[in-house]
């Protein structure tokens, strides 16, 4: 090879070191080193799933700045050698230079960005996960027990249950961005009728309060057929850091984070301890991290 050559590669070699070593790094970060110290598969932690799919997210970020610098690096080296051997594709006149140094990049580069905006909706959506499941850890210790993440198949999965002597709860958590509202006003009120939620700067939405009730109700077959236990699971949607109203007479209830613990606690005794205790054992055994 000519000197041209030797110039084009040394060139675009550090920047293929770079971004392969970070390539490969990701693949080897996945190997296990040794025998794991327990055997007892771990307990979903809030946000669980949001966590694997940020994960996802960054991987692919990586592999796309792979493709990046790689690609026009590739084309690079191509078109020299292209030259060397008297060629055409090296020409300005020739399409396929301008494809191969403008599409990739502006593919690459159109995907990154909506990467980047996926990443800005599953983290909001992980730290309010998290946030409302420090809360129900901090309150309700003793008499409750509470489970994150729960799958459950094609409906998705439950953020959090709650199983007590008063009942089965389950939590929808929304996390939304507060935006100033057209006319002014307080950016953080909910407005609710049982079937839609109103934002306080106009957004809508009537999926997330189907979603608590058909968790609920898959919470209610799940019980019936793993524990043997005819139990009414209710539904309770919240958003964290908003405010909505507390007195709607509907089957999916809207309520703070912080005082969901309070609600829970103030109905009345319906299940026994030994009913709390295989409801409890099931649901825990269905939270358990996957291989």
């Amino acid at each position: 090879m000519n000197r041209i050559v030797w110039q084009t590669i040394l060139q675009v070699l550090p920047s293929l070191v770079v971004v392969g070593g970070l390539a490969v790094a990701v693949k080897v970060r996945r190997v296990r080193q040794g025998r794991h110290p327990f055997k007892e598969p771990l307990v979903r932690g809030p946000g669980e799933s949001l966590r694997l799919q940020l994960a996802h997210i960054d991987e692919k970020m990586i592999f796309t700045l792979v493709a990046l610098v790689g690609i026009p690096s590739l084309v690079a080296i191509a078109f020299s050698l292209d030259e060397q051997a008297g060629g055409r594709l090296h020409q300005v006149d020739n399409p396929f230079l301008w494809f191969g140094w403008m599409v990739p990049p502006i593919g690459c580069t159109l995907y990154l960005l909506k990467l980047l905006r996926e990443l800005g909706q599953y983290q909001l959506g992980y730290e309010g996960e998290r946030y409302v499941g420090g809360l129900l850890n901090e309150t309700l210790r003793n008499k409750e027990y509470v489970y994150r993440d729960m799958e459950t198949g094609k409906v998705g999965n439950i953020d959090h249950v709650i199983v007590s002597r008063m009942g089965v709860f389950v939590v929808e958590t929304k996390t939304r961005r507060k935006r100033t509202p057209k006319g002014g006003g307080e950016d953080y009120t909910i407005r609710y009728d049982g079937k839609q939620i109103v934002l306080a700067d106009g957004r809508t939405g009537s999926g997330c309060v189907t979603q608590a009730r058909r968790n609920a109700e898959w919470l209610q077959r799940f019980i019936a057929e793993a524990a043997a236990e005819k139990v009414r699971v209710t539904p309770i949607l919240t958003f964290p850091g908003w405010r909505g109203p507390t007195r709607i007479k509907a089957d999916v209830k809207l309520i703070n984070p912080k005082t969901i613990p309070r609600f829970v606690r103030a109905g009345r005794i319906i299940l026994s301890e030994a009913q709390v205790q295989r409801i409890a054992h099931q649901i825990k055994q269905a939270c358990r991290v996957k291989e």
